[in-house]
């Protein structure tokens, strides 16, 4: 990953690195202006096929070193980058862009980031191109065949293990060892794992404390130490009513107990409530950890078989009770990381839609159904 973290690029950065006159490296580059769209597919691709980095539109360098800042005109670039990415690389490459202005002009410079992709190889596929390009050092060049085909078997052998560690999680996901109690089971794991993804150590155990003071609807209170496979965040006496795990792979899993007042109710606010905190934990750990690819989250209750569809525990329906007509009721999702926090609503309304329609309503009434956002009222 780029040594520029682009949410804390500002002017003053920019200035340090003209005043340090700062080269380009594999994981950062400089562009005078914005290029053709061909050259911007390109760039975009070839950083993707490597491991990530930072591409500054508006930065002048001489012999590969940064001199001058002189921007770019803002209006309408956010939109060709989006539109590029979105036209002219197979697979779509997820960028971060950011315009940062230039005092006392009305310039600014472009900001791309491009993190390192689990779905690489990526090909600029329009423009007559259909080429794969990858970072070496400074330059960015054209895949041989044999690094293509590497890079394929690459990604089928990522895809293999991520699989594999998903099915892992899922099967033994702590909602299966007490099928007399109904439970909420949300699970997310990396497309492409790694077994040091999330250091097990004192730092990122303050991290995950603080994580538990910012969001208390995911854990009570956080004292667990670091353990051989990850951190474990059990509340109560066995069955838990809350149990949790960071694995060192970078999987995520949360099992909350939903019939805890013995009323056989699903509490579905408290159900929304508690899966758009476990999508917002999930994107802010990614980030914290630099995984920036995409995820396989499993979204779920079991065991309500036996359950009313509630709005609390101790609130129901004023129109009627629905009882669940099935057992369980899971679905599938695959997201880029950046996605869970940026628009956990979304994904957490086609969940809550499911859950509903389980029980035999149409849909879920808690989200606005212009702009998709919970109603924070209900």
């Amino acid at each position: 990953m780029p040594y520029l973290d682009i949410s804390e690029l500002n002017y003053a950065r920019l200035d340090q690195l003209i005043r340090a006159s700062t080269p380009e490296d594999r994981f950062l580059e400089y562009k005078r202006e914005i290029g053709s769209n061909k050259d911007i597919a390109k760039d975009i691709c070839a950083f993707a096929n490597a491991q990530g980095g930072l591409i500054l539109y508006g930065i002048c360098e001489h012999e590969g070193a940064a001199i001058e800042v002189q921007g770019v005109e803002p209006q309408g670039t956010t939109e060709l980058i989006d539109n590029v990415v979105a036209n002219a690389l197979s697979p779509r490459v997820n960028v971060t862009t950011r315009l940062i202005p230039i005092p006392s002009s009305d310039k600014a410079v472009l900001a791309v980031s491009i993190p390192e992709s689990d779905q690489r190889p990526h090909m600029v596929s329009a423009y007559e191109d259909r080429r794969y390009y990858v970072r070496r050092n400074t330059t960015n060049i054209a895949m041989n065949q044999i690094e293509t085909a590497e890079a394929y078997k690459h990604r089928t052998k990522a895809e293999e293990e991520a699989d594999a560690l998903a099915r892992r999680v899922i099967d033994g996901r702590y909602s299966l060892r007490c099928p007399q109690h109904s439970w909420a089971s949300l699970i997310s794991v990396p497309k492409r794992s790694s077994d040091e993804a999330v250091p097990i150590d004192e730092e990122m155990q303050r991290w995950l404390v603080n994580e538990a003071i910012h969001d208390q609807n995911l854990f009570a209170g956080f004292n667990a130490p670091p353990g051989p496979n990850g951190f474990t965040i059990a509340e109560g006496e066995e069955p838990f009513f809350r149990y949790s795990v960071i694995g060192r792979e970078g999987y995520v899993e949360l099992t909350g107990m939903m019939d805890v007042s013995g009323r056989n109710r699903l509490p579905s606010l408290t159900l929304a409530n508690l899966t758009m905190s476990f999508l917002r934990f999930c994107g802010r750990l990614y980030e914290h950890i630099g995984y920036y690819g995409m995820v396989k989250l499993f979204l779920g209750v079991d065991h309500v078989g036996r359950l009313l569809l509630g709005v609390s525990q101790n609130r129901m329906w004023v129109d009627g009770t629905p009882k669940f007509q099935v057992n369980e009721v899971h679905i599938y999702r695959n997201e880029s990381a950046g996605a869970l926090s940026s628009e956990h609503e979304r994904i957490c309304r086609v969940f809550m839609d499911r859950v509903y329609q389980a029980a035999g309503v149409m849909a879920c009434e808690y989200f606005d159904p212009k702009t998709g956002a919970l109603l924070r009222n209900r």
